[in-house]
């Protein structure tokens, strides 16, 4: 069989969720016998294949099955090895997405050969298609005034509190969106805009093609990216060192980066990401462990400098004009601020350090021992000589939040 395009979906004991996305890909307005669907089971426990037996959708589906939870770069990969399309699209198992998607990332695919196309710039969006016990309060304060006028749970919904204990009481998660649902676009009731940071951030000021942004890969999310399998292939698949959350999605876009993809945020490509319960601790030591990780194998200042971003000190195009200010001083001035330069690139490296190993930020970022007058002095005097060119007030603002930390 031919296929144009091959549609790669990793799960990990998602089973009522990717039931709702594999419908959402039958509804498509592109030929759906030119599409194949690769559902890769990471170890599921919760009968999620099971749940799939003597369901034929008109696409072709094809369902791999890992023995135990191998990880997101490994479940990937092994839907690249098996894909036999000559582009991917990579979606997350809890996503939800519209008629025109796949027909829209072909549209811009068309006839590129080194494009990534991605549709979290521009369309993604939240969903609450399941109420589940293990929401924390805080996803019931938000999901209730979404809830509310749902006909099934309205009566449920005057307080979060009230809604936090229903859902509790009941002991199960609540599903709120079935296939009918899908079939009549009424989910959409029940969803929220997840994509107004990258608009301001990003898009406001580097356009759909992201023309002089220094990081397009952040947005090779694979909850919603397409690229030519050939390109991934060049790259080198998905790093399977990358273990729990986060950044190998980054990693390998900025490897694709680095060949020479381009990058394009395209318009109409929406997803609805089923919100689902997550431990928040866990999260952020699984981050902060792939950021060190991601940063320790290529040494990039972007890289670095998402660390203050993860921490609300800084925004993408914060951290773009502070890449840009530091190499045009490293080209302005290559004999002077070195001590200034190195010490910035050095702050940031103990920075992940230690907020990878759980440590706090505290102390001296600059010198491990304060008791280096010599070095000090130089290092106010570099700073007082940047102050007075009148340019670097944002590489200057950056390296005052290290000072403060």
């Amino acid at each position: 069989m031919t296929f144009d395009v091959s549609i790669i979906i990793p799960t990990y004991n998602k089973k009522t969720e990717v039931r709702l996305t594999l419908h959402s890909l039958e509804k498509q307005t592109f030929d759906l016998s030119r599409m194949e669907v690769i559902l890769v089971d990471d170890g599921s426990t919760d009968g999620t294949l099971e749940s799939l037996q003597g369901y034929y959708p008109a696409y072709f589906l094809q369902c791999l099955r890992s023995d135990s939870n191998t990880g997101r770069s490994a479940s990937r990969n092994r839907g690249i090895h098996a894909a036999s399309a000559p582009l991917l699209i990579f979606l997350d198992a809890e996503m939800i997405v519209e008629p025109d998607f796949v027909a829209n990332h072909m549209k811009y695919q068309e006839g590129a050969d080194n494009l990534v196309v991605t549709g979290v710039f521009t369309g993604f969006r939240g969903l609450y298609s399941i109420l589940s016990p293990s929401f924390k309060y805080s996803q019931f304060k938000h999901c209730r005034r979404i809830v509310r006028k749902w006909p099934s749970i309205r009566k449920h919904c005057t307080t979060a509190r009230t809604l936090k204990r229903y859902i509790k009481r009941s002991g199960r998660p609540k599903q709120l969106v079935r296939l009918a649902h899908i079939d009549s676009g009424q989910y959409k009731k029940l969803s929220f805009e997840k994509s107004f940071y990258y608009k301001k951030h990003v898009l406001a000021h580097f356009g759909p093609e992201l023309k002089g942004f220094h990081l397009p890969w952040i947005g090779f999310l694979t909850g919603n990216i397409s690229v030519k399998k050939a390109l991934v292939e060049k790259a080198g698949y998905f790093d399977e060192n990358f273990q729990g959350y986060g950044f190998e999605d980054w990693e390998l876009g900025f490897r694709l980066f680095q060949n020479g993809a381009r990058f394009y945020a395209g318009e109409g490509i929406v997803c609805y990401h089923q919100e689902h319960p997550f431990s928040e601790s866990a999260r952020k030591a699984q981050l902060t462990g792939n950021l060190l990780k991601f940063y320790e194998k290529h040494h990039d200042l972007g890289i670095a400098l998402i660390a203050l971003h993860q921490m609300g000190k800084i925004n993408y195009f914060e951290i773009n004009r502070t890449i840009q200010e530091y190499y045009h001083l490293k080209d302005r001035f290559p004999d002077s601020f070195r001590l200034f330069r190195d010490r910035f690139v050095r702050a940031l490296h103990t920075l992940l350090i230690k907020r990878a190993r759980g440590r706090k930020v505290t102390g001296s970022l600059l010198f491990s021992n304060k008791k280096k007058p010599k070095l000090l002095e130089k290092l106010s005097a570099e700073r007082k000589a940047l102050s007075r060119t009148g340019d670097y007030k944002q590489l200057a603002a950056v390296f005052g939040i290290l000072l403060r930390l």
